[in-house]
C-alpha cells in the first residue's frame, strides 16, 4: 500500500471528485450533512490552505483512494475521514487514521472529535480494532471525564497512539469538546470540512 501523503494544489480536482463520489450517505457521515458541488468546492478549498492537516492515499495511483483532515480548535481536534467505496477493505482508512492520530499527538491532542460517530458503526468498530478509546454513546460519557486514549508503546507511526475518538453531537458531561454547530443548528457549514 502507498503511504499518505499531504495534498497540493493540483489535488483540488481529485479531491472534488473523491467527495463527491462518496454516496450520499458517506457524505452526510463525512461532513456532516449533504453538502452541494459548491460547498464541496469550499471545503477543498479550505484543505488545500492548511495542507499539513490533511492525507491522501492514492491506490493504485493516480487515483485518490482516501483522505483525511484534522482541524485543530484548543485541545481536541475535529476529524473529516473518507475512504472511495472501491478501495474499502484494503487498508486505507487504518492508515489515514493512525496517520491523522499522529498529527494530533504532535500538537499535544488527544481526543479526535468525528461528526457523526455514533452514526457510523464502521469507524467505530475500526477505531475499537485499532485501540483507540471509542466515545460513541452515552454510556461512555457517564464516566464524567474527558475521553483519553489509552496509553500503551507504539512500536512504529503505523500503530495506534494514545487517543480517544469522540462524538461531538453528544450530550458531553463537560464543556462542548469544539465550537461546530450542535444537531439543533442545521445551517449550512460551506467551510466546514
Amino acid at each position: 500500500m502507498r503511504d499518505a501523503t499531504h495534498p497540493t494544489s493540483l489535488d483540488y480536482h481529485p479531491l472534488v471528485e473523491h467527495f463527491l463520489s462518496l454516496p450520499a450517505r458517506d457524505r452526510f457521515l463525512r461532513f456532516g450533512q449533504l453538502l452541494s458541488a459548491a460547498d464541496i468546492c469550499a471545503v477543498v478549498d479550505t484543505i488545500l490552505r492548511d495542507p499539513a492537516n490533511a492525507l491522501l492515499v492514492r491506490e493504485p495511483s493516480p487515483d485518490l483512494a482516501g483522505v483525511a483532515h484534522v482541524e485543530f480548535q484548543g485541545e481536541v481536534a475535529l476529524l473529516g475521514l473518507s475512504v472511495a467505496t472501491w478501495a474499502r477493505s484494503l487498508g486505507i482508512g487504518s492508515r489515514l487514521l493512525c496517520e491523522a492520530a499522529h498529527l494530533a499527538l504532535q500538537r499535544g491532542v488527544t481526543v479526535l472529535c468525528v461528526r457523526n460517530l455514533s452514526r457510523n458503526p464502521e469507524l467505530c468498530r475500526l477505531g475499537r480494532r485499532l485501540g483507540f478509546c471509542v466515545a460513541c454513546d452515552t454510556e461512555f460519557f457517564a464516566q464524567r471525564e474527558r475521553p483519553r486514549g489509552a496509553i500503551r508503546e507504539r512500536p512504529d507511526r503505523r500503530s495506534p497512539p494514545p487517543i480517544a475518538l469522540a462524538d461531538p453531537d453528544l450530550p458531553w458531561p463537560f464543556e462542548s469538546p469544539v465550537g461546530i454547530a450542535s444537531r439543533e443548528d442545521e445551517s449550512p457549514r460551506p467551510g466546514a470540512f
